[in-house]
């Protein structure tokens, strides 16, 4: 019986050190650290068209010199992923652009003209350390012809509602 106590006892100290570990870990800390700003547009392109986002840091080193990350995921309509940037630095002062080719994503899009719907998710994480307003982070998106024919631009808000 002592023998059977000194073994759960030793399992249990074995378990509470590893759980101690894993919660005063730097990266479970850095998690704890971030917010998650979301955007979200619907868009459609055409064979031959380039759609590129564009994500600006406007924040100042003077602000905080931390960079953020931002990714852009693109979904058809019934919520499949059809490509997904990495994810991707912005220092402030900077920006990043993301392109997605109508081509490169392999979906034939409608019978006649090929366009293709989508939605966009865009994600851009901030470390809550800082003070930083949600619009020092613009995101733009561009639609445009690479044979240099049509082009049109927007914004999407990035925000933690």
């Amino acid at each position: 019986m002592k023998i059977h106590n000194k073994v759960m006892k030793h399992i249990t100290l074995t378990l509470a050190l590893v759980l101690m570990v894993v919660v005063g870990s730097p990266r479970t800390t850095e998690a704890q650290n971030l917010k998650v700003l979301k955007g979200t547009t619907l868009i459609s392109f055409i064979p031959g068209q380039t759609l590129r986002f564009s994500i600006a840091n406007l924040s100042t080193p003077q602000e905080g010199s931390q960079m953020v990350r931002a990714q852009v995921t693109l979904y058809n309509a019934q919520g499949t992923v059809l490509a997904s940037s990495r994810k991707v630095e912005v220092l402030p002062s900077q920006f990043r652009t993301f392109d997605f080719t109508h081509d490169d994503l392999l979906v034939a899009g409608e019978p006649d003209t090929g366009r293709l719907q989508v939605r966009a998710d865009i994600q851009v994480q901030v470390d809550t350390q800082q003070v930083i307003p949600s619009n020092r982070f613009p995101v733009t998106v561009e639609v445009f012809d690479r044979s240099g024919g049509p082009y049109s631009t927007g914004y999407v808000k990035v925000s933690d509602d």
